[in-house]
């Protein structure tokens, strides 16, 4: 029959929920992380609890690729970079912000003008302008 999507039931164990649950706590941590080590370290975990769960029974005669979500939500590069972009510019302080266009978008600027960055967000803003600068 063409008309439908053959599809496959699996089973769920009382361990596979618990990491189920685990992951889905990482990947939201994952995705509140404001630095590239913080962002690493989940993914660590996130591959450390998909490891965890042994692979059902009767899978591999089904011959489908093994999916690891982790790895699907490696962020691309550039994508990382601009959201670096946009949490240092929502960190900079307001009255630097009409200086973004001449003077290199957010990270330069704010590099430039770190005197007017607030005390308690001065090594955020530091660890995020070097993480883009490593990209």
């Amino acid at each position: 029959d063409d008309t439908s999507i053959p599809c496959i039931v699996a089973v769920h164990t009382s361990a596979s929920l618990a990491s189920e649950e685990q992951l889905r706590k990482t990947l939201s941590d994952f995705e509140k992380a404001r630095t590239l080590k913080e962002r690493e370290r989940h993914l660590q975990a996130m591959r450390n609890i998909r490891a965890s769960v042994p692979t059902p029974v009767g899978a591999p005669e089904l011959r489908l690729p093994e999916s690891n979500r982790t790895d699907m939500m490696i962020p691309d590069k550039e994508r990382l970079k601009k959201r670096l972009e946009m949490e240092i510019a929502e960190d900079a302080p307001s009255c630097i912000h009409c200086c973004f266009g001449c003077c290199g978008g957010p990270v330069k600027t704010v590099e430039t003008c770190m005197c007017t960055v607030p005390e308690d967000k001065k090594d955020i803003v530091r660890e995020a302008i070097q993480e883009c600068r490593n990209l």
